[in-house]
């Protein structure tokens, strides 16, 4: 019982860390909001924030402008500038892409969470927005990351600019679209930086990013609240779980 509660806690820092929803931009600086109610609560997080979705309060913090390894977080940038490719017509949801030979591998690596992509054959951006958001899939985020901007390092660059505008910047490291190490890029990583360089936020950066993806674009909820789905490649169905354990 002790075993499971030590876990059941461990999930939840995690999500805190994850599921921040805010209407208002926050306009408090990380360091003055660090640590901020731990005294109240205390997760077993690394890091972490908490803030009301309507007043923008800040409600819990705990090393919030730590930067910090964030993994799959990091497909939510993706996510932003798909849906704004869409917006401004740049992409449909219908339009079909092809992966390139080291989407296909990263997509077929049962390491990591994601749909088995084929190497010549098309998937809508409907298909790949959704197999990211509900199967956090690495493969159709790096393809809809191509789909935007031709490569992988062009559309991390893309990514970099927008945290820039959004005035997220400082020890802030973006290497791939989908949070996965430089080396998953292939031939296509950063050179100047190690294989194993990761994307790198604060708990504060990406109640920004959501900001401003919640703000934009509040339609995301309606992919995100659900919970299993079906990838359908042909004859081939694989199922998706959602990661979000909180969602029942």
């Amino acid at each position: 019982m002790r075993k499971n509660k030590v876990k059941l806690v461990s999930i939840i820092s995690l999500l805190v860390c994850i599921l921040i929803f805010l209407i208002k931009p926050i306009t408090v600086k990380a360091s003055s909001i660090n640590n901020y109610n731990q005294e109240q609560v205390e997760l077993q997080a690394k890091s972490a924030i908490a803030i009301d979705l309507k007043s923008g309060q800040v409600l819990y913090a705990k090393n919030a402008d730590k930067k910090l390894p964030v993994a799959s977080m990091s497909k939510l940038i993706t996510i932003y500038l798909t849906l704004d490719a869409i917006h401004n017509k740049k992409l449909s949801w219908n339009q079909k892409v092809k992966p390139t030979k080291q989407i296909v591998k990263i997509s077929n690596n049962p390491e990591y969470s994601g749909v088995p992509l084929k190497l010549n054959l098309g998937y809508t951006i409907k298909q790949l927005y959704e197999a990211t958001l509900i199967q956090s899939a690495n493969g159709p985020a790096m393809l809809l990351g191509q789909a935007i901007s031709g490569s992988q390092q062009a559309f991390v660059k893309k990514m970099r600019k927008q945290l820039v505008s959004w005035n997220i910047g400082g020890a802030t490291q973006l290497l791939t679209a989908n949070g996965l190490p430089n080396y998953t890029l292939g031939e296509e990583r950063f050179k100047n930086k190690s294989k194993d360089a990761e994307n790198t936020l604060s708990a504060s950066d990406m109640a920004i990013i959501i900001s401003h993806l919640l703000k934009k674009y509040p339609q995301v909820l309606n992919t995100t609240k659900v919970a299993k789905s079906s990838f359908v490649d042909g004859k081939t169905i694989t199922p998706m779980q959602n990661w979000n354990w909180m969602l029942k």
